[in-house]
């Protein structure tokens, strides 16, 4: 019996420390190419809603504060941004006034998943914490209907350095 938990922990901790490995260097590379593309694109940010409108994306619901895309590479059965107007760069930039906009990014990424039929205690909605992120415009990821691989959910584990839930974050902005 010991040994099978002792066995099932060494698992658990193997498969953790390999994904975030593997996680940091897929990071790190789309980082690289992102930059390249930077230097040949000018400045400005791929999630603005200028940007957006010349891409081959479509905006799945927008109001005055966020807007909505499907992620071109799904980490999950449905995987969603939810992104701010505002160009804002991390969930580093936010205060504790900001507190209301996470909520509704929080709102419409669950009513997005809903719709696709998730069940909602099973949905995952947060943010990558920095430097772990590729674009640099805030973007809550929504995501249900269970992931592609435990490779993909592994960025996605709420309470990890590279991932934080959109409950976690306002709790926290709370406290401050």
């Amino acid at each position: 019996m010991m040994f099978d938990v002792i066995r099932r922990f060494m698992f658990y901790v193997f498969v953790t420390v390999t994904g975030s490995i593997a996680y940091i260097l897929i990071t790190i590379k789309n980082m690289v190419v992102a930059r390249k593309k930077i230097r040949v694109q000018g400045s400005e940010c791929k999630f603005c809603m200028n940007s957006i409108a010349r891409t081959k994306q479509t905006v799945l619901y927008s109001d005055d504060l966020v807007y909505v895309l499907e992620d071109i590479n799904p980490d999950a059965k449905f995987h969603f941004l939810i992104n701010t107007h505002e160009h804002i760069v991390s969930i580093n930039s936010l205060k504790r006034k900001d507190i209301p906009l996470l909520q509704h990014m929080q709102k419409i990424g669950s009513k997005m998943l809903q719709e696709k039929g998730c069940d909602p205690r099973s949905c995952t909605l947060g943010f990558h914490v920095p430097p772990f992120y590729t674009i640099k415009h805030l973007h809550m990821h929504a995501m249900g209907g269970g992931f592609s691989s435990l490779l993909h959910k592994l960025p996605f584990i709420d309470g990890t350095w590279l991932f934080t839930s959109t409950n976690q974050l306002i709790a926290t902005l709370n406290k401050s």
